[in-house]
């Protein structure tokens, strides 16, 4: 590839390396990588779609998984909010074999995060990620405004089922009198 190639879409390096930028579903034939990063494949508001999460997850298996240069060293890193349980990262954790990083806004439990060989970052409980970013209060607001649910999924990177955990909320009836006791 030449230097005429060095779009926004794609760059060249003048030592054979480069990236290439494309979308879910863009087209990759006779494309490959060794590193491969996807970020944020899957919006939220698609990520509640389950049209929207079996086309993105059909395309990675189909398309995407394949395109790496070497299977045994290639790298594949998703980039991705937790929005629904079944999104790209819930397919991949079902999968099996992957290495899961979840850094939540607000440290749920105190967390030791490998960075290098002989190097850890250690989170306490309650740590904010970015406090210059964020801070607590910041973070209060938005999941006052936001609601738990999307809250929890977008910033904790913890999605729920849309009808509840543990608790269903159809297991609820409501009544406009009140049972007889049995």
């Amino acid at each position: 590839m030449g230097r005429d190639k060095n779009t926004q879409a794609e760059f060249v390096t003048t030592r054979k390396g480069g990236r290439l930028a494309t979308s879910v579903g863009g087209t990759l034939t006779g494309r490959g990588g060794d590193f491969i990063i996807l970020d944020d494949i899957l919006k939220p508001d698609d990520a509640l779609s389950d049209i929207q999460r079996a086309r993105t997850i059909e395309w990675l298996q189909g398309t995407l998984l394949s395109r790496l240069d070497d299977k045994n060293e290639g790298v594949i890193i998703l980039i991705q909010q937790r929005v629904h349980q079944d999104d790209p990262v819930g397919f991949f954790l079902e999968q099996g074999g992957w290495t899961h990083l979840i850094l939540p806004a607000i440290a749920e439990e105190s967390q030791i995060i490998r960075l290098a060989r002989n190097l850890v970052h250690v989170r306490e409980e309650g740590d904010i990620l970015h406090p210059e970013r964020e801070s607590y209060e910041q973070l209060m607001r938005l999941q006052q405004d936001m609601g738990s649910y999307a809250f929890a999924a977008q910033y904790q990177q913890n999605p729920a089922p849309r009808g509840g955990g543990i608790v269903k909320w159809d297991w609820f009836q409501t009544y406009s009198e009140l049972p007889k006791r049995h």
